[in-house]
């Protein structure tokens, strides 16, 4: 039984839930899963490369927001604002959404690589290029995908 499980039947026994900041980040989050996984079943589904192509700055934008969650979940571990059954269950949430995310960036890495060799010899230096802002639709669409979660999600407050 996957950890998660565990966690939310601890949170069950206890009568624990997740806060509503808790729940609201967690919404956000899975807004974004269930989008980078809908614009990667399309570029399969279709071979559209423009869709392959717009993963990566979502997928990057969920690492920002892991991230963040993160640094705010130990925030309220230190404060002690945190029962231990549902942080745990919420930071293992957090990394099976991050996988789903990361598994949609390397599927439409593959797509692409199909479609130029460069790619295919080294996604690795595509990767760290596109990170670092090589190409301004990359870029462009990372800030648009910063727009869309992370500012809502910096506006989540615990109270």
């Amino acid at each position: 039984m996957p950890l998660f499980f565990y966690f939310a039947e601890e949170m069950k026994k206890d009568g624990v839930s997740f806060s509503t900041g808790a729940k609201k980040e967690l919404d956000l989050m899975c807004a974004a899963v269930s989008e980078i996984l809908e614009i990667t079943v399309k570029a399969v589904e279709t071979g559209d490369i423009s869709a392959a192509e717009s993963v990566e700055p979502l997928e990057e934008t969920i690492d920002d927001m892991i991230a963040l969650l993160k640094d705010r979940h130990i925030e309220r571990l230190k404060a002690g604002t945190c029962v231990l059954s549902a942080g745990l269950a919420f930071v293992e949430t957090l990394t099976y959404l991050e996988r789903a995310a990361d598994q949609c960036s390397s599927i439409a890495l593959l797509l692409l690589s199909r479609e130029n060799a460069e790619i295919m010899a080294n996604h690795h230096q595509y990767l760290r290029e596109l990170h670092k802002g090589a190409k301004r639709e990359y870029t462009e669409e990372l800030d648009r995908r910063h727009d869309q979660y992370m500012k809502p999600l910096l506006e989540i407050t615990y109270e």
